[in-house]
Parts: structure tokens; C-alpha cells; sequence
């Protein structure tokens, strides 16, 4: 069954923002990176546990998955799996220290 996927807003944030850092480069670059997150959503959609569990000290973080956005690696996709959809809480380069700012978060 292929999920739903429901991107809170900070993550739609982190889509942006990173679009913008890359495509202030090269516009094409930026455009693909906007399919290959799109890319990496539906293969969660299609395969919600293909990413990894990941633990965090914030107990309403329990079962947060990660998965990379393909071809662009370095930038993960945070997400919950839920009964028919995948809630995607933040994508975030793999350089920011992603365990301080999800465990900061409220959720």
C-alpha cells in the first residue's frame, strides 16, 4: 500500500531553503533537487520502513526514520510512519547537527 505523504511545515521550510542554497549556483541543480526529494518521498510512500529507526532523547521522537534524498545524500528525510501516511518532520543536511535540532523541536 503506498502512503500518503504529509510534510509538516518546517519541512516544506527545509525543501525550500535548501533549493534556494543550491539553485543560487545553478538553477538546473536546484530544480533537481527538488525531483530527487520528490523521488525519495514516493520510494517512502512505496517502502515506509526503508529508512533507518533513529533514537533521540525527546520521547515523542520514538520510531523517527531517516532515509536520504537521492543523489543529494548528504540531506536527510526525517519522517514518522503512520497508519496510511508518512509525516515527514524536517529534511536536513547531514552537516547541521540534526540530533540537537530534532530533540530541541517540539513536536
Amino acid at each position: 500500500m503506498t502512503r500518503k505523504i504529509l510534510k509538516r511545515p518546517q519541512a516544506e521550510r527545509d525543501i525550500e531553503e535548501a533549493f534556494v542554497f543550491v539553485a543560487e549556483t545553478d538553477f538546473d541543480s536546484g530544480l533537481n533537487f527538488l525531483h530527487a526529494v520528490e523521488q525519495s518521498f514516493e520510494m517512502i510512500a512505496e517502502n515506509p520502513f526503508v529508512g533507518s529507526e533513529r533514537k533521540f532523547a525527546a520521547p515523542e521522537l520514538g520510531n523517527v526514520r531517516m532515509w536520504r534524498v537521492k543523489s543529494y545524500e548528504k540531506h536527510l528525510i526525517f519522517y514518522f510512519v503512520r497508519d496510511d501516511v508518512i509525516e515527514v518532520l524536517r529534511v536536513i543536511h547531514s552537516a547541521r547537527d540534526y540530533i540537537r535540532i530534532l530533540d530541541s523541536e517540539e513536536q
